[in-house]
């Protein structure tokens, strides 16, 4: 599978505190299928919620990035 768009931090970071904002709507508009992100996003995005300890916010987190493995798989 080849795929055109590697979400960054900043990105996933927006996807995380608008559910449905301006880049849900980007990546329904290509597809989401082709979309992917890095375990060092992944990382950060844990680490950020660790140091936080806030458990929604790592509820959100893990929503996000459970929604692009499984578009991934």
């Amino acid at each position: 599978m080849s795929y055109r768009y590697m979400l960054d931090t900043n990105i996933v970071s927006a996807l995380v505190y608008e559910p449905r904002g301006k880049v849900y709507r980007k990546i329904q508009n290509v597809s989401p299928d082709r979309v992917c992100t890095s375990i060092i996003v992944t990382s950060e995005m844990k680490f950020g919620v660790a140091k936080r300890q806030s458990d929604k916010l790592s509820e959100q987190i893990d929503s996000v990035l459970s929604m692009l493995v499984e578009n991934w798989l």
